[in-house]
């Protein structure tokens, strides 16, 4: 069984965000499971703009750290025989499988046919798992599009509630809700993978407080300036993980940019993670971390239901950081991982019963 899987490759190629590349590797990982033969489409549409960076240790970091990912890709990722530059390139020569998946990640932000698998082959089944549109509501242009693309669909799942009205308010009929891939793989499948690579070491002497983030910085200088105090108190090392915009908040000789692994690694070991992160959320669920979650804000703001989604159906929106800095010490107040365990369970199982339903009917 042959699956191609259409994501979020071209942002890759872009960002250094460590949860586009994660939730392809663990939705890998899962079909792999059920012996399917599965690969990424390496559809790179969207040109690269290449940014000039005023402070060149910022830069070689970020230089680094695309390098690092590269090596991922090659090293456990399994990825299509041709590269697409283009949409039209891709329209002419598409890649030949049995079932083909969209998602997850906002592959439809911007209502693009290709990542509704239109002008897929025919023949194959075509199906979207944990689909995101990183917004909560669409035009009427973007509505009548819409309607036409989901039609090409056998099968539709989608990440957020947001998500699963905008599908249901245009084909009004039941859409699946899913979890993010990620979700679908256990703890100790990440740790594997962490002692799989031996190319770094992590002192754990002294314990961690991560903090990972990603857009806009959510915090003043005077809220950082809390966080290290406190962290210095309980004799913690601060580690700073910032990208896509948030590394401009920090001097650039604080700011880690680390390998997939050693991200991983770092959340694996931390005694606690704030983040405003999706899949740093996700993460810190995994790790069964203590964390505080900072929302998104201005231009980022709509993705925030994917968080209300997650945090509501395990029960965890009491650990959203409320803009008062005293709030943060709340981070060291202890988590009901048996519930978290129970309705992860719940929701796992729920997607894996989708993931079935695409496969079991393609051979049928």
């Amino acid at each position: 069984m042959k699956i191609a899987v259409l994501s979020s490759y071209s942002w890759i190629q872009r960002a250094n965000n460590y949860g586009s590349l994660f939730q392809y590797y663990a939705l890998q990982v899962y079909l792999k499971k059920l012996n399917c033969e599965v690969f990424w489409i390496r559809l790179n549409n969207v040109s690269q703009k290449r940014k000039v960076f005023i402070d060149s240790t910022l830069e070689e970091k970020i230089t680094n750290c695309q390098f690092e990912f590269k090596c991922f890709i090659d090293n456990f990722l399994n990825v299509s025989t041709h590269e697409y530059p283009s949409l039209v390139a891709f329209r002419k020569n598409p890649p030949q499988a049995d079932i083909y998946i969209t998602g997850s990640d906002q592959v439809w932000n911007g209502i693009v046919p290709e990542y509704f698998l239109h002008f897929f082959p025919k023949g194959g089944t075509k199906a979207s798992y944990a689909a995101s549109f990183g917004k909560n509501s669409l035009n009427i242009e973007e509505f009548s599009l819409l309607k036409k693309l989901l039609s090409n669909l056998d099968f539709i799942s989608v990440r957020e509630n947001s998500a699963l009205q905008l599908c249901e308010q245009v084909l009004e009929r039941p859409i699946d809700l899913t979890c993010d891939p990620t979700l679908l793989l256990e703890k100790e499948d990440y740790l594997q993978l962490i002692r799989r690579d031996s190319a770094f070491f992590i002192d754990e002497s002294r314990p961690k407080f991560v903090i990972y983030l990603v857009n806009e910085c959510p915090f003043t200088v005077d809220e950082l300036a809390f966080i290290e105090n406190y962290a210095n108190s309980e004799g913690l090392e601060v580690v700073i993980i910032a990208i896509q915009g948030a590394e401009n908040n920090f001097p650039s000789t604080i700011v880690k940019m680390p390998s997939p692994n050693k991200w991983l690694h770092l959340i694996s070991v931390a005694k606690y993670v704030i983040t405003n992160s999706y899949h740093g959320l996700l993460f810190s669920i995994i790790f069964e971390k203590k964390f505080m979650l900072a929302t998104q804000k201005n231009k980022a703001f709509a993705e925030n239901d994917r968080f209300t989604t997650i945090l509501n159906r395990f029960q965890l929106t009491h650990r959203v950081y409320t803009s008062q800095k005293e709030h943060l010490v709340k981070i060291s107040n202890e988590i009901d991982w048996h519930s978290v365990r129970k309705h992860k369970r719940q929701f796992v199982n729920h997607s894996v019963q989708f993931l079935n339903r695409v496969i079991y009917n393609h051979n049928s």
